[in-house]
């Protein structure tokens, strides 16, 4: 029988290097035939698909080459359309869990926030269901018809490394239809730093939600934590995180460029001044909350 671990003995587990929590015999049993748990599974794949995108942000240096804008973009977006799918999971959550602390604070305050329901049901679907999961060539047409620079990049890139391409006009596109409509640049851009500002605070507030409703329920199962060897650490390099294989230098093509750097803390680095940009910039940046944190674990 395995020993029962104090707090203590968890924090020193998760503190000390890669682990792993496991779960057996009559518990596991008891929580395969339990509907809230079945959706706690789905958020925590949901959770596991919004780090895999977040990814592509995180190794990102935030500059204005073709790579960095494309990961950043398509990350960005990305998650919108991941967050608009669990939208529904989140309230279907909520007959199992309303009750529990993480839930009123964490979803709850959000599904109760007018401004962010609308937000999800109006840019969040539009990006899901006309862009990203399902490329809509009628939105496409709408898109370009209020394009009103006197030309376009469809395409940019370094040297001969194609996996440095950009097609920046199908990306800049994209923008347009997370603000939907507009008759005129001055709407466009009172829409834009609108929907900046609110997807910002999604961003952060969804998966922190879900990492504390998943740690509170999974914590009362009394999951067993221990340290794992036969697997390579990430080592600290300055300020940044790289795997060992980076340290030397990385791929000499440039094919992935900044991939191997994992800043430390959410989005940093220049931001480029709006008011000088064009209807649909060529620049556009998501706002910086779109690079989550990576340090803290909500079991600590």
């Amino acid at each position: 029988m395995k020993k029962r671990q104090s707090k203590q003995d968890v924090n020193r587990i998760i503190s000390s290097g890669i682990w792993r929590a496991t779960i057996g015999g009559p518990r596991l049993q008891r929580l395969r035939n339990k509907r809230g748990f079945h959706r706690l599974v789905a958020l925590m794949r949901l959770a596991n698909q919004i780090r895999f995108v977040n990814l592509a942000a995180l190794q990102n240096d935030l500059t204005d080459s073709p790579q960095d804008r494309r990961q950043l973009n398509q990350s960005y977006f990305f998650i919108l359309a991941l967050i608009f799918e669990g939208w529904s999971l989140v309230r279907r959550l909520g007959q199992d869990f309303h009750q529990r602390e993480a839930f009123r604070n964490g979803f709850a305050p959000l599904l109760a926030d007018r401004r962010i329901k609308d937000f999800v049901e109006g840019s969040m679907k539009r990006v899901r269901n006309s862009a990203m999961f399902h490329p809509d060539e009628d939105e496409i047409a709408r898109c370009l018809g209020e394009i009103v620079n006197p030309s376009e990049v469809l395409i940019s890139g370094v040297k001969t490394w194609s996996s440095t391409n950009y097609y920046e006009l199908a990306d800049s596109l994209l923008f347009a239809t997370l603000v939907g409509p507009c008759a005129s640049q001055a709407e466009f851009m009172a829409k834009y730093r609108a929907a900046m500002e609110t997807s910002r605070e999604i961003l952060g507030k969804f998966l922190h939600a879900a990492d504390q409703l998943i740690v509170e329920v999974l914590r009362d199962e009394k999951p067993h934590f221990e340290l794992v060897s036969g697997f390579r650490e990430a080592i600290m390099v300055g300020k940044r995180w790289r795997p060992p294989s980076a340290v030397s230098g990385g791929c000499p093509s440039g094919c992935l460029s900044g991939a191997d750097q994992l800043p430390s803390g959410v989005g940093s680095g220049s931001e480029h001044d709006c008011s000088r940009m064009e209807h649909l910039p060529r620049y556009r940046r998501p706002p910086k909350g779109s690079r989550l944190p990576v340090c803290g674990s909500p079991w600590g």
